[in-house]
């Protein structure tokens, strides 16, 4: 009985209004009345507009300004309340439309979600500004996972970008004694015009290789915008076909289809992946259809290349390695979509008319095409397409089926016709079979993200082939494909570590053999030493049969010497050994020391020393800096009958209504954010961007159609800044420039010693604001209060207090140019006059 009178006193208490006795704060002396009204009955969150974050049912689901109401005579007696209207519920996911009094409100009515949803409920944490909204699931919208509300996508602002990368080596050595030239070169550029939805862009490529032969594409000039209702896309000029259904190739004209970036997480389908392994400070290239859409400079050892260019995202690629003492290898990286799977009434198609076009081929048919796929009940998809032109016509009819836990397959057939103008046969007929299967096996760890197998007979060309042979361009001693077996396998170990397993097989008809492909590779850990061991082995028409197998070893310098015996702070430093051997018993071994350096690891180095058992010991140092205006990349490398020097410069411009800003490499969609006035502003995911001069910084690669949240390293703000919020949130669309403010307060900071007309300190608890009404500081004891944000040496502050802030004055304040005491701040008496 004691414990529960004890707890309901304090609940009654609670309620009550307190009374502070101010003498209590009236340390001798004659400091006057303190105000404490607004403490009265606690920390009371007071009427007004608070950004907060909003949390629904446990999930973030918005970032906003809110009103806080309070329909109480004195609002400091309880705490004022969100007021939510229809429409914010409506963008949360609420399903209002289930509600009559919620689907009747006006747009901008304050409701209460607590009376007209049954069991919903409202609460707000004032320490984390965070508003927690739970409502029942019956309540809210279906959604699938990773859905964003397209009303919060952002089209961006008008600007002008341009996004590079300049690659230049020099060779030297009797390894290059006989070649035309000692210099190979290398300029990618993406740029491109953005004005309301619509994108202007295009890419271009020069390589100038050693044998002298200079070579410029323009890749791709194409005018693109999204249309939000149907989930689809609309591009007029160059561009590529979607490869789900028909194997993907390049186009100038029209398309429209569904952009898959624009559905939910669980929707979409993945981008390939290329494994590799290289001898040397090798440089790799990345060809598809004749040209090239990747190249960079890659270390010693195995590497992977998981950034490529959605353009670039379908249709088999040519991957080159050519070693720093100019050995070439070359393979076919596979790659096929996965089985096409759609929710039950979901639909995909796409339409596409223009001119074939390629690297290869001199002739450019006119097309059309049209694909279609659609989800039936039952977890079946049935999808189809045809394509027309006056030389080639095929036809494709499909079925997918989810298997549940055995995975997904699809099974379709294509028949073609292909009027080839060769001497012995004008017109061939034929018809290809494909079997596709995907799985991951969650309990296992096993991902095969595609198994597939193609069997053709002998007078089926896809529309590539056709034109190809059409134009003599298809090498006639190949002959018509035959089979083709494709796939990747991940396996995950648990603690052991995971393996990877790619293989790529195609035969052809008349005796044209077999090209193969085959990956396999272990990687694992152990007390933070890592480690991994890779073989490839490639047969190709015309290229060399090859083989390699390699063993890589890392280990942390921390591991051997311990963290406290090693120079850098808490930079990572770590020494690599790599060896191989190869199909001519080259057997290559090296060990590289590596680590990274500055405050944000913008730093990076390397090096190597190696041996191999046909020449003498060589060596290789790399240096990489991350720039807010771009990346630099710089190596050397030197060994029996070779010398190579490579530069790598990167980066991005972008031009807007603001200026001119410079960037590291964009990526298709940026977010270009402002501190205004603010230089050297730094950002906690983004390595080396900082604001510029003007206030300005591009954040590269960020995700179209998805929330990407973008935070400033408050870190290291100087003394005179201030944020009113750290994070922003953009969604843009797809190649958007979507821009952002960090609202802040930059000024002066002082020390203000105030007192009234009368010479009494003012009230403790009386508020000091500019003459916008932002709260630059709060009055302490004695009347002193710290204040920041003054946007001049000399001006005037307005002083409030009292519960209904009835009683205010104001301070004119003059500030020395320099501080007097090193890092003190300035102290400045005045008379606060009404």
């Amino acid at each position: 009985m004691a414990v529960a009178f004890f707890a309901y006193s304090l609940g009654a208490q609670a309620q009550q209004k307190l009374d502070f006795d101010p003498a209590f704060l009236e340390l001798g002396g004659g400091q006057g009345a303190a105000d404490l009204s607004m403490f009265a009955t606690g920390n009371r969150l007071l009427p007004g507009r608070y950004l907060v974050d909003v949390e629904v049912n446990g999930e973030l689901a918005d970032k906003r300004e809110i009103a806080f109401i309070s329909d109480e005579p004195d609002a400091t007696a309880h705490d004022a309340v969100p007021c939510l209207t229809r429409d914010m519920l409506a963008e949360w996911g609420v399903n209002v439309a289930a509600f009559p009094e919620l689907a009747q409100a006006p747009a901008d009515e304050c409701v209460e979600i607590a009376r007209t949803i049954p069991d919903a409920k409202v609460a707000f944490d004032s320490y984390r500004q965070l508003l927690q909204v739970s409502v029942p699931q019956a309540a809210m919208k279906r959604r699938a996972r990773g859905w964003v509300d397209p009303s919060k996508w952002d089209q961006g602002i008008p600007a002008a970008l341009l996004d590079y990368q300049l690659n230049a080596a020099q060779y030297a050595g009797s390894n290059y004694s006989n070649s035309p030239s000692r210099t190979s070169l290398y300029a990618g550029l993406r740029g491109g015009v953005n004005f309301g939805p619509w994108r202007l862009a295009y890419e271009s490529s020069f390589l100038r290789g050693l044998n002298g032969a200079s070579q410029f594409e323009l890749i791709d000039t194409y005018l693109t915008r999204d249309i939000v209702s149907w989930n689809s896309r609309l591009t007029v000029g160059d561009g590529t076909t979607p490869s789900s259904i028909f194997d993907g190739f390049q186009f100038r004209g029209v398309q429209l289809g569904t952009d898959e970036s624009m559905l939910p997480d669980s929707l979409q389908g993945y981008a390939p992946t290329i494994h590799g392994v290289a001898q040397t400070n090798a440089q790799v290239t990345v060809r598809q259809n004749g040209y090239v859409i990747y190249n960079t400079f890659v270390p010693p050892g195995p590497f992977t290349i998981d950034d490529l260019y959605p353009t670039s995202s379908s249709g088999d690629m040519e991957v080159t390695i050519t070693e720093a003492d100019g050995r070439v290898t070359k393979f076919i990286q596979p790659y096929a979509a996965v089985p096409l799977l759609l929710r039950a009434g979901s639909w995909r198609y796409n339409v596409t008319a223009g001119q074939y076009r390629d690297g290869i081929a001199n002739t450019h048919p006119t097309f059309g095409m049209a694909t279609l796929a659609h989800g039936l009940p039952g977890e079946f998809s049935l999808y189809g397409g045809v394509i027309g032109t006056d030389m080639y016509q095929a036809a494709l009819a499909g079925i997918g089926k989810n298997l549940g836990r055995f995975g997904a397959v699809s099974f379709d057939v294509t028949h073609a016709r292909s009027e080839t103008n060769l001497a012995d046969t004008n017109v061939v007929t034929g018809n290809s079979f494909r079997f596709l299967y995907a799985k991951t096996f969650a309990g296992s760890g096993t991902d095969v993200r595609v198994l597939g197998y193609r069997y053709s007979t002998s007078g089926y060309r896809s529309f590539a082939d056709a034109v190809q042979l059409r134009d003599g361009t298809e090498s006639l001693a190949l002959g018509a494909k035959r089979a083709r077996v494709e796939g990747t396998i991940n396996q995950r170990l648990g603690g052991f570590g995971s393996v990877y397993a790619t293989i790529g097989t195609q035969s052809y008809w008349n005796g044209g053999g077999t090209s193969e492909l085959f990956q396999v590779g272990y990687t694992g850990q152990a007390a933070r030493v890592s480690y991994g061991v890779y073989g490839t082995y490639n047969k190709g028409n015309g290229v060399p049969t090859s083989w390699n197998v390699s063993l890589s070893l890392s280990v942390p310098l921390d591991v051997l010497f311990g963290r406290g015996n090693l120079p850098g702070g808490g930079n990572s430093q770590g020494v690599t050994y790599f060896a191989s051997r190869d199909n001519e018993n080259r057997l290559n071994q090296q060990a590289t020391l590596s680590g990274t350096a500055g405050d944000n690891q913008q730093f990076n180095y390397s090096l190597s020393a190696a041996h191999s058992n046909e020449s003498s010991a060589s060596g290789t140092a790399t240096a990489s800096y991350l720039a807010p205006f771009g990346r630099y990349d710089l190596s050397v490398a030197s060994g029996s009958g070779y010398t190579q020097a490579a530069v790598t410069a990167a980066g991005g411009v972008v031009v807007h209504g603001g200026g001119v800003t410079f960037s590291q490499p964009l990526g298709e969609t940026v977010g270009l954010v402002e501190v205004p006035g603010v230089r050297g502003v730094r950002f906690e995911t983004n390595p080396g961007v900082a604001t510029d001069g003007a206030g300005y910084a591009v954040i590269p690669y960020l995700n179209p159609y998805r929330i990407n949240r973008v935070t400033v390293r408050t870190r290291g703000l100087p003394e005179d800044v201030s944020l009113d919020n750290p994070v922003l949130e953009i969604v843009p669309t797809r190649g958007a420039v979507a821009a952002g403010t960090f609202e802040s307060k930059v000024g002066h900071q002082a020390m203000l010693m105030l007192k009234g007309p009368d010479g009494k300190p003012v009230p403790m608890g009386a508020m000091v604001e500019n003459d916008e009404g932002q709260e630059l500081g709060v009055v302490g004891m004695d009347g002193a209060a710290f204040v920041s944000g003054l946007p001049a040496l000399t001006g005037q502050v307005v002083v409030h207090w009292g519960a209904e802030r009835e009683h205010a004055c104001h301070i004119t304040y003059s500030l020395p140019p320099v501080k007097s005491n090193g890092d003190a701040y300035p102290q400045i008496e005045g008379t606060c006059q009404p």
